[in-house]
């Protein structure tokens, strides 16, 4: 697992994130489960890491991603831009990473990568 993200999502469209050509923006995400700064070396954190990152690979596990554009100070306003799933492409066994695919994800119009 060295310097790959525990989560990622190599590939995933928002709708309305367009780039300056108005094609809409191809996106890439990744998430690190890291420790506090202070506990960096501390080994017993560093196996809780790599244990969360394993229950999370042997359980298929994803975590859902809503992007919020803050407008104004009720938040029940806000609009949601998109959501998408992060999620383990790879597994610590070295299997191939799996295939991405793009599919609606709902009622927000954002897409997810078809997970």
């Amino acid at each position: 697992m060295a310097n790959r993200p525990p989560l990622s999502n190599g590939k995933f469209i928002i709708d309305g994130l367009r780039d300056s050509n108005g094609q809409a923006m191809e996106l890439k995400a990744a998430a690190y489960i890291n420790t506090a700064k202070e506990d960096r070396f501390d080994q017993k954190k560093q196996e809780l890491v790599q244990q969360i990152a394993k229950l999370i690979d042997d359980n298929d596990l994803r975590l859902r991603i809503t992007l919020t554009h803050r407008v104004g100070s009720d938040y029940n306003n806000w609009p949601v831009l998109g959501d998408f799933n992060l999620f383990r492409p790879w597994r610590d066994d070295n299997a191939a990473p799996a295939p991405q695919q793009s599919a609606p994800s709902g009622p927000t119009g954002g897409w997810n990568g078809g997970q």
